[in-house]
């Protein structure tokens, strides 16, 4: 720009727009017009460009505010985060990384140094910012995204929800698999959506999402979970997997694969056991074990019932001949007096009971009666 015309004749960085400098001009070349610390010779000898201060042949670096076109990189967003380069030296952010910003926006397209922002992963999840449905979100991404496991941002989220941050969750990605200790961020889908104990409901509904033997009735089971199945929900001393493998029913405390036997009473689900009637003589196992009787024999019991055929086992205790005179319970008029049977019963004479009993009144009871 001519001197006749130059608002400024004496200032190389103060023209008449559209003017082109002439960069052979040693005052021009000393000058720095646009701030960024380099001059103008030195940008236009290393191919930068000397009017914009983002613009640098070398590293970036922060210029001293006393110098005389600060003003000019101040103005700037060199990292185009959304805020001046200036604001961010005054806030103690970074101007040059879009990452470091006292408040993160999302800028539009648009704007200044967009494209430097876009090119980040300012939360990262793996997804650049351009192209992430929430680039401040480290847990919203786009699909196959492979996060920065070295990002704080990233590290600090719990994306899973299980309680355990991503930086030390063994599987961040797994709401069932994390640190001991943690707990679980119930808010969150994704943690409400699994189903960690396998029980077949999901931690969101289960009352109990720790526990496979406490969930919302008419859960179905996954089978396949190892927690589901090294439980034993029904307390009879086998375990749910066990049951499934070998075709019991693990909810049932009185089905079992292989012998039945009374569990401890330590055992974490004894009282679900304890509260069936497994024999079918009326008396709950648990009462059978406090009273010395057998739970599994429907003819040892303390007091002898007639049990109603709605009862659970009925069929069990139904099947015995408890008075050992040939007529099964289920059958005999008095199932517990082996003088009373449906004729053309064949008595067990093994039964103590039968034996006991005088039913020809003879004097002699029935084990040592010639004809009893």
């Amino acid at each position: 720009d001519s001197n006749g015309t130059d608002p400024d004749p004496a200032d190389p960085c103060v023209f008449t727009a559209g003017s082109t400098a002439d960069t052979s001009n040693p005052i021009w070349q000393a000058a720095d017009c646009d701030g960024d610390g380099e001059t103008n010779g030195t940008e236009d000898m290393n191919g930068s460009d000397p009017t914009d201060p983002c613009s640098v042949s070398g590293t970036a670096t922060i210029p001293d505010v006393s110098d005389a076109n600060y003003a000019v990189w101040a103005a700037a967003d060199c990292d185009g985060d959304g805020e001046t380069n200036g604001e961010e030296v005054m806030n103690g952010t970074e101007p040059f990384d879009p990452c470091s910003v006292t408040n993160p926006t999302i800028p539009a397209p648009t704007d200044e140094n967009y494209a430097v922002w876009a090119a980040a992963d300012c939360d990262g999840d793996g997804d650049s910012n351009g192209t992430d449905p929430a680039p401040n979100d480290p847990c919203v991404f786009t699909a196959g995204s492979v996060a920065d496991t070295s990002n704080p941002i990233w590290q600090a989220a719990d994306c899973d929800g299980d309680g355990d941050s991503n930086g030390t969750d063994p599987d961040p990605a797994d709401p069932c698999v994390f640190t001991a200790g943690s707990t679980a961020d119930t808010s969150n889908a994704i943690w409400a959506a699994a189903d960690c104990d396998g029980d077949g409901d999901s931690n969101g509904t289960d009352p109990d999402p720790a526990d496979p033997c406490v969930f919302t009735a008419g859960s179905t089971a996954d089978t396949s979970n190892p927690i589901w199945q090294a439980a034993d929900c029904d307390g009879d001393g086998e375990t749910n997997g066990t049951e499934d493998m070998n075709g019991s029913d693990p909810t049932d405390p009185c089905s079992v694969s292989g012998t039945a036997t009374i569990p401890d009473v330590s055992d974490a689900n004894y009282a679900v056991w304890a509260a069936a009637d497994c024999d079918g003589d009326g008396e709950t196992n648990g009462e059978e074990v406090m009273n010395g009787t057998e739970p599994f024999d429907p003819c040892s019991v303390t007091n002898p019932t007639i049990p109603a055929p709605t009862d659970e086992n009925y069929a069990v205790w139904a099947a015995a001949d408890c008075d050992g005179d040939g007529d099964s319970n289920g059958t005999d008029p008095a199932p517990n007096d082996p003088c009373v049977f449906t004729a053309g019963s064949v008595a067990d004479t093994s039964n103590p009971i039968w034996q006991a009993a005088d039913c020809d009144g003879d004097g002699d009871s029935n084990g040592t009666d010639p004809d009893p």
